[in-house]
């Protein structure tokens, strides 16, 4: 199980900046397009589970959390564009969340 977090001050509080940089490959202060290992690329969407299910399994919390699955708790974001539209594999850092909701609860609007 891969998990990723956002180990501040190691790494950026900001999970698409990890999401960008295990996707693209690329550091944090450049846009070159080669990036650095680029054969350790992995996709959007292995990144989100690194980021969800692994974390609360690193956690000793999958049993819980995690997933959006009936019967979890209710964490989960409303994202200002499509995570998976391949067009936008460039601008993953520059993804915004719209609505945070954490426990079933509106805990953040945009």
């Amino acid at each position: 199980m891969l998990a990723f977090g956002s180990d501040w001050p190691v790494a950026p509080l900001n999970p698409w900046l990890g999401i960008d940089a295990a996707v693209n490959r690329r550091p944090l202060d450049s846009k070159e397009s080669g990036g650095w290992y680029p054969e350790q690329r992995i996709t959007v969407r292995d990144a989100l589970k690194a980021y969800t299910q692994g974390s609360a399994f690193a956690g000793k919390h999958d049993e819980t959390r995690g997933t959006l699955t009936v019967g979890r708790v209710a964490d989960f974001a409303v994202l200002d564009r499509d995570l998976f539209d391949p067009k936008l594999t460039n601008e993953l850092s520059k993804i915004e969340v719209t609505i945070t909701v954490s426990a079933g609860r509106v805990v953040h609007r945009k």
